[in-house]
C-alpha cells in the first residue's frame, strides 16, 4: 500500500513540478508578448483565448482522459491488443472532430469579429485560431496515451517542447511585423513542433517498447462499439470541461462585446495568475485517473479509497495557501509580471 501511495505521490510530484516550470513558461511567453505588443495587441491575443480554449476541449470530446482511462486499464491486465486499439480508435476520432472544429472555426470568425465585436482587427487572429486546433488535439491524444501508460515525464516534455517553441516562433513573429496574428499563428507552429516531438516520444516509449507485435484489424462494427464506449466515459469531460471555460472565459467574449479591446488583456493576464492554484488539482487529476483504473480493474476497493483520500489531502493542503496569497498581492503579482499598465488588472484578480 505504501507502494502505491508513494506512486500517487511521486506522479503527482512530477506534474505539479513539470506544472510550474510550464506555468512559468506561460508567464514568460505573456511577459514578453505584454512588452511587446501594446495593451491593444494584447487585448487581442487575449479575446482569442476563450475560441482557442472551447474548441480544443470541444475537439477533443474528452477523449483524452478516456483513452488513459482504458489504456491504463487494458494495460494493468496486459491486454496489448486492446491498448492498442484504444490508442488509435482514440487518435481516428480526435483527428475528425478536429477538422470540424476548424472548419466551424474559420466559418464563424468574421461574424463574431466583425457582426458582433464591431473589432475588424479581431478578425486574422481569430482565423488562425482554427490553424490551432488539429495540432493540439493530436497532441493531447499522444498525451491521453502516456498517462495511462503513467509517462508523466513524456507528458511533461511535451508540454515543455511546445512551450519553448511558442516562445520562441510567437515573440520572432511579433517582432517582424505580424503584430497579434504572429502571436497566435506563434501558438499553432509550437502545438506543430510538440506534436512531431510527441510523436517521437510515443514511438519510442510505447509503440516500440510496448506496443511492438503486429494486431490485427478490428471490424467498423467492433470500432464503432469502442467509439461508444470512449464517448461514455468522455462526456462527463466534455460537459465539466465546458462549464470551466464558461466560469473563467465568458468575461473575455463579452469585453469584445461592450468594452475596448485593452480591457481583454487586463483581464486575461488576471485570470492566469488566479488559475495557479488549479495547477495542484490539476496534476493530482492527471496522476489519480490511470491509478484508480488501475485499481478498478484489479477490483482494489481498498486502494481505490486510499488513492481518492491522498488526492483530496494534497489538493487541499496546497491550493488553499497559494489563493490567499495571490489575493493578498494581487496588485505587485500584476505589475511584476505584465507591467504597470496592467495594474488595473488586480482588481479581476481580487476576484
Amino acid at each position: 500500500m505504501s507502494d502505491k501511495k508513494s506512486k500517487l505521490a511521486a506522479g503527482s510530484i512530477i506534474t505539479l513540478l513539470g506544472s510550474i516550470i510550464l506555468r512559468l513558461g506561460g508567464f514568460i511567453y505573456r511577459f514578453i508578448l505584454s512588452r511587446l505588443l501594446s495593451t491593444t495587441g494584447y487585448g487581442l491575443v487575449g479575446l482569442t483565448l476563450p475560441f482557442q480554449n472551447i474548441f480544443i476541449i470541444g475537439a477533443s470530446g474528452g477523449v483524452p482522459p478516456a483513452i488513459a482511462k482504458y489504456v491504463s486499464q487494458y494495460k494493468a491486465i496486459d491486454d496489448k491488443e486492446m491498448v492498442h486499439r484504444v490508442s488509435i480508435t482514440g487518435m481516428k476520432m480526435m483527428i475528425f472532430m478536429a477538422i470540424i472544429a476548424s472548419i466551424i472555426m474559420f466559418l464563424i470568425s468574421e461574424p463574431i469579429a466583425v457582426g458582433m465585436w464591431n473589432k475588424p482587427e479581431a478578425l486574422l487572429p481569430l482565423r488562425l485560431v482554427s490553424v490551432i486546433v488539429p495540432f493540439s488535439v493530436l497532441v493531447g491524444a499522444f498525451r491521453g496515451v502516456f498517462q495511462g501508460f503513467y509517462q508523466m515525464k513524456n507528458i511533461f516534455y511535451s508540454k515543455f517542447i511546445e512551450q519553448i517553441f511558442t516562445i520562441i516562433i510567437a515573440s520572432s513573429l511579433v517582432i517582424v511585423g505580424w503584430y497579434a496574428a504572429g502571436a497566435v499563428l506563434g501558438t499553432a507552429l509550437g502545438f506543430l513542433v510538440s506534436l512531431l516531438g510527441t510523436y517521437y516520444l510515443f514511438k519510442r516509449d510505447v509503440n516500440d517498447a510496448y506496443l511492438d507485435e503486429k494486431f490485427p484489424k478490428i471490424s467498423f462494427r467492433e470500432e464503432l462499439k469502442l467509439m461508444k464506449e470512449i464517448f461514455k466515459f468522455s462526456i462527463p469531460v466534455v460537459i465539466s470541461g465546458i462549464a470551466e471555460i464558461f466560469l473563467y472565459d465568458t468575461g473575455t467574449f463579452f469585453i469584445g462585446m461592450f468594452l475596448p479591446t485593452f480591457f481583454a488583456g487586463f483581464y486575461t493576464n488576471a485570470s492566469a495568475i488566479a488559475r495557479i492554484p488549479l495547477m495542484v488539482a490539476n496534476s493530482v487529476s492527471i496522476s489519480i485517473l490511470p491509478a484508480t483504473s488501475e485499481a478498478d480493474s484489479l477490483e482494489d476497493k481498498e486502494l481505490l479509497k486510499m488513492y481518492m483520500h491522498q488526492s483530496y489531502r494534497y489538493t487541499t493542503v496546497t491550493s488553499l495557501p497559494v489563493s490567499a496569497f495571490i489575493m493578498v498581492y494581487a496588485v505587485p503579482l500584476m505589475v511584476l509580471l505584465f507591467g504597470s499598465e496592467y495594474a488595473k488588472g488586480a482588481e479581476a484578480l481580487w476576484i
